[in-house]
């Protein structure tokens, strides 16, 4: 997906308001450049801005009660602000895979799963990039969250349009149902040395782009 020139534009346009300090992003120009050819796509996920905001910055018509659900559902990131690549694909991977099998798969990727705050963050620019909603009538495990300690969330949108959550087992499958990951940057400066670390990518198994290792 070819991202715009003006990411911080984006970011206003995304959540509809500029009080929202952007941080310069951690992706190499290279990286961002190469995005179209991978079907990736860049997400911005603000500290300054709360779930709900999102929800309601989306225009998001839920089929859930998001004030009675909200403090079951754990995102472990929700402090600070910070860029991400993700899948730009309409639907989730690994269809059918159960939430252990898909972690694993990030896992040896070096990758990591969404979670609910990440998730809206991503349909949100989604849409204002294509103007259409992904997981239509699909579901996505965000195997990087929680829902009340033991269970995970099941999200997407239903045939009617609604955005969906629900709290499901962990070892739940389901041929309608998968993942989606994430991959952090490997630097929080881009300099002459970091812009050289590489980036962990989707199937490709190299422990170079993973954040720690041992030989």
């Amino acid at each position: 997906m070819r991202m715009p020139d003006d990411l911080e534009d984006m970011v206003y346009s995304v959540y509809g308001t500029t009080e929202i300090h952007v941080k310069p992003c951690p992706f190499t120009p290279a990286e961002i450049a190469e995005l179209e050819q991978t079907n990736e796509m860049l997400i911005y996920v603000p500290q300054e801005i709360s779930e709900g905001q999102m929800i309601e910055a989306g225009k998001l018509v839920c089929g859930f009660n998001w004030e009675v659900d909200k403090g079951m559902i754990n995102s472990p990131l929700t402090d600070e602000s910070h860029w991400l690549v993700c899948s730009a694909s309409p639907i989730p991977e690994m269809l059918g895979q159960s939430t252990t099998a898909i972690s694993r798969v990030y896992e040896d990727d070096g990758l990591d799963g969404m979670d609910f705050r990440r998730y809206l963050a991503f349909i949100l620019t989604y849409h204002h990039l294509t103007n259409e909603y992904p997981d239509f009538r699909q579901w996505c495990l965000l195997v990087g969250g929680n829902y009340d300690r033991s269970g995970i969330s099941l999200v997407g949108f239903d045939k009617f349009g609604h955005f969906g959550h629900h709290g499901w087992m962990k070892n739940f499958k389901a041929k309608m149902a998968g993942g989606r990951y994430v991959a952090f940057p490997p630097r929080k400066h881009i300099n002459s040395e970091t812009e050289k670390l590489p980036r962990p990518r989707r199937g490709v198994r190299d422990k170079a782009g993973h954040d720690a290792g041992t030989d």
